[in-house]
């Protein structure tokens, strides 16, 4: 039952990223916009890999000195954007590794930084990672279930909300994603 359980929740999120990319694509993807704590989503997040960090021994930080941060936008959009950058950071985290995130506000824009050490991401894969069905060789041999939309979606997200996403990284060392949205007006 647990196999069926796990197996049930996976093709779900294949079902629903490909329902949104579809949306996306065809511009039929609309944002319900309201004033949201940007911090409450990451937390809620994380918390949901709690079971996978605590097996892995994956030590977090950052979070501890970051501040509520309200943005506009689409709060269930944001929360898929913050649960790829999330799964991707844990998944990809070695062993006894670290996960260090960071939510600030720097003048008119909220940025979050997800910063993870591992294998990072090869100099001729950056430039790719956020093409649709885009994969690393690397993840191949370590996600045999993603699809290669994750990274695709939360940049087409980040831009319909007028934000922007990039990443940097070093092999063998560490891979960090930062992104920038604008922050609520009061």
């Amino acid at each position: 039952l647990k196999v069926i359980s796990i197996e049930i929740k996976r093709l779900s999120r294949i079902v629903k990223s490909m329902l949104n990319l579809s949306r996306i694509d065809n511009g039929e993807i609309y944002l319900n916009k309201t004033s949201f704590d940007l911090l409450w989503i990451i937390i809620n997040v994380l918390m949901s890999f709690e079971q996978v960090i605590e097996q892995k021994n994956i030590k977090i930080t950052g979070l501890d000195s970051s501040k509520s941060t309200f943005i506009d936008g689409d709060p269930d959009m944001i929360h898929q954007v913050i649960y790829n950058l999330i799964e991707n950071a844990v998944k990809f985290v070695n062993v006894d590794g670290f996960i260090d995130m960071k939510l600030c506000s720097t003048g008119e824009k909220a940025m979050f930084s997800i910063k993870n050490s591992g294998e990072g991401i090869s100099p001729d894969d950056i430039n790719l990672i956020f093409d649709k069905f885009y994969k690393t060789d690397k993840s191949r041999s370590q996600d045999k279930t993603g699809l290669g939309l994750g990274l695709y979606i939360v940049k087409k997200i980040l831009r319909l909300h007028g934000g922007e996403i990039i990443v940097k990284s070093k092999e063998s060392d560490f891979c960090e994603f930062i992104f920038y949205l604008p922050i609520a007006k009061v």
